[in-house]
C-alpha cells in the first residue's frame, strides 16, 4: 500500500470518528438536559475513545491495521 492510499483511508476512519464525536456532543447535552447522568457518562466515554483513535491514526500506531485489510 503506497503512503498516499494509506494517508487517505486513515482520513476517512478519522473523519468518520469526528463525525461520531458530533453525534455523541448531541447526545450528551440531550442527556445531560434530561439529567440521566449514567447516559452522559456513557457517551463521554464513547467520545473519549474515539479522540483516543484519531490521536494513534495521526500517527504510524494503526498503520498495520490498514494494510492487513489491503492484504486479505
Amino acid at each position: 500500500m503506497n503512503s498516499t492510499n494509506l494517508e487517505q483511508q486513515k482520513q476517512i476512519v478519522i473523519r468518520f470518528l469526528q463525525q461520531a464525536n458530533d453525534y455523541a456532543d448531541h447526545k450528551i447535552k440531550e442527556y445531560q438536559s434530561m439529567q440521566q447522568e449514567t447516559k452522559k457518562i456513557t457517551w463521554q466515554s464513547y467520545k473519549e475513545f474515539n479522540e483516543h483513535a484519531i490521536r494513534e491514526l495521526a500517527g504510524e500506531k494503526l498503520n498495520h491495521w490498514f494494510t492487513t485489510i489491503e492484504g486479505q
